[in-house]
């Protein structure tokens, strides 16, 4: 292992530390949860509530793009759930 590989490992284990931080607060005690778009990316806030401190993940592009692609498949679902039901009648 060289030091380039130990820097990105450790930057990976950094990121997972932060996307279990938010799940497991999430899971914990469940609110508001809001998707925010940070200049070409996404943020994820996990709102403060109480003694719970507000929690934030900034997604990078790769994360990002698949939100995107979700979205975009869920609206071609509607779309066609919606034609399926105009010609029901």
């Amino acid at each position: 292992m060289n030091k380039n590989n130990l820097a990105e490992i450790n930057k990976i284990e950094r990121e997972i530390k932060e996307i279990d931080s938010i799940v497991d607060t999430y899971i914990t005690a469940p609110r508001n949860l809001r998707l925010i778009q940070f200049k070409r990316r996404f943020k994820i806030r996990l709102r403060g509530y109480g003694v719970l401190e507000e929690k934030e993940y900034l997604m990078d592009d790769t994360l990002t793009s698949k939100v995107i692609g979700i979205l975009r498949e869920y609206k071609e679902d509607l779309i066609a759930k919606q034609k399926k039901l105009w010609e029901e009648e």
